[in-house]
């Protein structure tokens, strides 16, 4: 009995291999779609991508010209104090001068490269308020009232000297008169004698290498010999 149950086990053995194998035919067999798995049915898309041209702008580079314009300016000649005297410094002063931009350049001073041994006597806060006004060919020129309080008095001639002989040489002004708060002023002339009015022609002798001051000679005149009167002589007496 045994021995039956063992070969019928054996008998059923191929058929088992046969079932799981792949099919032995070779013709050609069409899958159902239930029978695709894994989507591989599905119909293939194809996916194109365009890609925008990139345009690069040529970068245009422009240099702008540089212009210098050049400021017009006139030398002035503007008188500084030198020692006891005065000389001349050429100044270039932006055209057309006025009589503003020349006190100005009095105030300043001498530049530090030519300015050696030279200075000016006009103070520099109350020098900022001088002004002057032109008048028919003449110049009044009105100081603060406070100008002359700390300024030295061998100063001043030298002061009003500066301002004459630096103000008289601008074109359309001769003679000058002082103010001072707006009251009249006489100004110191070149001798040390005071002027009403003044003109460059009163300081020349002021200028560095004018002959130097000469001493006042007084020629008294001889006096007449004595008259010899003789003695009245009185009838009777």
């Amino acid at each position: 009995m045994a021995g039956l149950r063992r070969l019928v086990a054996l008998s059923t053995l191929p058929m088992v291999a046969i079932a799981c194998g792949l099919p032995q035919s070779s013709e050609f067999e069409q899958i159902t779609g239930d029978d695709v798995q894994f989507d591989l049915d599905q119909t293939s898309t194809t996916t194109s991508t365009t890609i925008p041209p990139t345009t690069i702008d040529a970068t245009s580079t422009t240099i702008a010209e540089t212009t210098t314009t050049e400021i017009p300016t006139e030398l002035v000649l503007v008188y500084f104090v030198a020692g006891s005297q005065l000389n001349s410094v050429s100044v270039p002063i932006t055209s057309p001068v006025s009589p503003a931009q020349v006190l100005a350049a009095l105030v300043a001073g001498p530049q530090s490269d030519i300015g050696i041994g030279l200075r000016t006597t006009v103070p520099d806060e109350a020098g900022q308020e001088i002004t002057v006004q032109k008048d028919r060919g003449s110049a009044i020129i009105d100081l603060p009232a406070d100008i002359f309080d700390t300024m030295p008095s061998r100063d001043q001639r030298l002061f009003f000297a500066q301002l004459v002989l630096t103000i008289g040489r601008l074109g359309g002004i001769g003679p000058v008169q002082f103010t001072q708060a707006g009251e009249p002023l006489t100004a110191v002339s070149g001798d040390g004698s005071n002027a009403d009015t003044v003109t460059i022609d009163d300081y020349q002798n002021l200028l560095v290498g004018a002959p130097p001051e000469s001493a006042t000679t007084t020629t008294v005149p001889p006096e007449p010999p004595a008259t010899e009167t003789s003695p009245v002589t009185t009838l009777g007496g």
